[in-house]
């Protein structure tokens, strides 16, 4: 997202497909990545009960 915020960034990087694209790369990320490695709750074939 801080690459929007450069100055003269061209048209298409304001569309929306390619932001809401950046913002889901962002959260698989998360999700795959960095909150495995900080919490076992979110570890690789865990599942919350319930769910």
């Amino acid at each position: 997202m801080m690459i929007m915020t450069c100055h003269k960034m061209p048209k298409q990087v304001y569309i929306e497909d390619a932001i809401e694209r950046s913002i889901n790369l962002c959260r698989h990320y998360l999700k795959s990545v960095v909150f495995p490695a900080s919490d076992p709750l979110y570890g690789p074939g865990k599942k919350l009960k319930g769910k």
